[in-house]
């Protein structure tokens, strides 16, 4: 074969080689380009819906969303919506970012779908930030050449992974096992939902296993049965029964602890004690935390007792949990029998309030 072949075969090949990838790179910019397309229009609707201006088409859009997720769900009684509401069509707005998701199973998108009430109880939330969380949301197999990257990257700094059933990490959730159950997948997203790293983690893990019991999985279970993550539940219930759900949902939305700082401030007027109480939480010290939830019971039992029974109860109960279930260094052994001691004046405390306003 002369060279004059060879020379017009490489040209061919190298021709064709260079044609297949301006095809796919071409491809590829077209579907970023419809992508970015449909999340700035859906921001943009979402945009005059919060202004209270109304969005022409909206009522063919919201009922192309609705007969999409009734198919993908067969749903229809949890899924309706009022379509003269302006929250309500915020919040299919938000069903929409997950629907359109493409990098989303069948199986994904069904579970997450199930956060429609979270997003209806709290109207403040940031939902333009929510939409973008769960448009651009990726979701990578065990066996993914990505997840695979992030397990070396993570070996590289010495991380252990074994523990892991999952991961959210830089915008994406790495399963670590092949076929995580629905609790698991629903942890996660709720982590990537409302991305808020400047908060302690104890109250980060607190909240996602929250969300995912409450609006998931519908099953609230006992401390005993949440494994690693009994502390940060039993910690974040009390700070839920001290400053309520709303502080603590809007904390997370502002990705901010100033929304739990106000109310402490307002119930509990002592800001130096109260900026202790949430260093303490950041430093992760359970020893200070229990020390430090016990003064708020204190005040409670003074101050509230006639009006939340229930909750200082729970708050007690979640407190006599952590003090019985956590090891604390021999340094503050005695703090374990400084408050079960203390139990004792409490729970004689609470029975004479009590007593007190059935006598009254």
């Amino acid at each position: 074969m002369s060279s004059m072949n060879v020379d017009k075969k490489r040209k061919r090949a190298l021709k064709l080689a260079l044609s297949l990838f301006i095809g796919i790179n071409s491809l590829y910019a077209f579907k970023l380009y419809r992508d970015n397309a449909v999340l700035r229009n859906d921001l943009k609707i979402l945009e005059i819906l919060d202004s209270g201006e109304n969005v022409e088409g909206i009522d063919s859009i919201l009922d192309d969303v609705q007969k999409r997720v009734i198919e993908l769900t067969g749903d229809s009684d949890y899924f309706a919506f009022n379509s003269n509401s302006i929250e309500d069509q915020e919040n299919y707005i938000l069903l929409k970012s997950i629907i359109d998701n493409d990098n989303l199973e069948e199986k994904e998108k069904k579970i997450i779908l199930g956060y429609y009430d979270f997003f209806k109880d709290y109207d403040f939330l940031d939902k333009k930030q929510i939409y973008k969380q769960f448009y651009n949301l990726k979701i990578y197999d065990h066996d993914s050449f990505k997840t695979r990257l992030y397990k070396i990257y993570k070996d590289i700094l010495g991380g252990n992974l074994d523990k892991y059933i999952a991961v959210h990490e830089n915008n994406s959730i790495y399963y670590l096992v092949s076929n995580p159950d629905k609790a698991t997948i629903a942890h996660e997203s709720a982590h990537h939902m409302l991305n808020s790293p400047k908060l302690p983690q104890i109250i980060i893990e607190g909240l996602a296993v929250l969300l995912e019991e409450e609006y998931i999985s519908n099953d609230l279970k006992p401390l005993d049965e949440l494994g690693s993550y009994n502390r940060s539940v039993a910690i974040t219930k009390i700070l839920c029964d001290l400053v309520g759900s709303d502080a603590m949902i809007k904390s997370l939305n502002d990705n901010s602890m100033d929304p739990i700082k106000d109310k402490l401030n307002y119930l509990f007027p002592n800001d130096s004690f109260n900026t202790m109480f949430i260093d303490n939480l950041y430093d992760n010290d359970t020893y200070n935390i229990c020390y430090d939830i016990q003064s708020y019971i204190d005040i409670c039992i003074d101050k509230y007792y006639s009006k939340n029974e229930s909750k200082i109860d729970r708050m007690q109960n979640n407190l006599y949990y952590l003090i019985d279930n956590v090891s604390f260094s021999d340094e503050h052994h005695y703090l374990k029998k400084e408050i079960s001691v203390n139990k004792n004046y409490l729970d004689r405390i609470a029975s004479e309030k009590a007593k007190e306003k059935v006598l009254s």
